[in-house]
């Protein structure tokens, strides 16, 4: 008997990710699908609520409203920055750049334009205001390890905790919240 998708349960999944428009923005690499565990946090919680009870074989297709997804784009995260109190000089429009709140919060935006003095920034995340249209198979379904639920990721074969510290971040599309 096939398991379901359920909570601490071991998840690969291949998805991809359009837009209205049709664009393909993000997709599981062939032969390479994502790995996740199921109620962690790791996805965007109504993904996750979509995929529940699906099993290996079975695919869906699905939206994520802009308030299910990243949230609506705010206006008011749309910042100017005075080019004095960036690191470098060289910044592209269009580019994403690593900046640290005046509380010593990360954030990333992308630069929209660049004048004599100013950068403007967008903060807002990049799929912000979007409707984001999921196609997913189920790839395979188990329990997670301890070892799995310990750690908080899924172990591909051959993972060795000796190799790297904890503190990386795995990055990873579907919705994944970090």
């Amino acid at each position: 008997m096939m398991m379901p998708i359920a909570k601490e349960r071991a998840v690969a999944v291949d998805y991809q990710l359009t837009l209205d428009s049709g664009v393909l923005v993000d997709a599981s690499a062939k032969d390479d699908p994502l790995w996740f565990i199921c109620g962690r946090g790791q996805l965007l919680p109504k993904f996750e609520k979509e995929i529940m009870g699906l099993k290996a074989g079975d695919t869906k297709q699905f939206l994520l409203t802009p308030e299910e997804g990243y949230g609506k784009f705010d206006p008011n995260r749309v910042v100017d920055i005075k080019k004095d109190r960036l690191a470098a000089d060289n910044y592209m429009p269009g580019a994403t750049i690593n900046l640290r709140s005046p509380d010593g919060h990360q954030m990333e935006g992308r630069i929209v334009s660049i004048d004599k003095d100013s950068i403007k920034i967008d903060l807002n995340p990049e799929l912000a205001g979007q409707n984001l249209h999921f196609s997913v198979s189920v790839i395979e379904v188990r329990l997670a390890t301890k070892e799995e639920l310990v750690h908080g990721h899924v172990h591909s074969p051959g993972h060795d905790h000796h190799d790297h510290g904890h503190e990386e971040e795995h990055v990873h599309g579907a919705g994944c919240r970090h």
